[in-house]
């Protein structure tokens, strides 16, 4: 994982990133995951997804995401 954060300027905000790297994980495992992290209630988008087969029968996928939410300044 690689978190970083960016300051919206003229804002009250902060964008909070990370870029999240699995490997070798079922589809169905993967769209699970991504779904729970897109309904959580921390307002969690998934900006961007990058998905390629592997494991031996090709039967498994590595994925790379970026999630990103908003963050108020100051907040804890």
């Amino acid at each position: 994982m690689k978190p970083s954060t960016q300051d919206m300027e003229k804002t009250g905000y902060t964008i909070s990133r990370v870029k999240v790297k699995i490997e070798e994980v079922h589809l169905k495992g993967l769209m699970d995951f991504l779904y729970r992290i897109e309904t959580s209630p921390d307002g969690v988008l998934i900006t961007s997804l990058s998905l390629s087969k592997t494991g031996k029968k090709g039967d498994r996928l590595d994925a790379v995401f970026d999630a990103e939410t908003l963050i108020l300044k100051g907040a804890s």
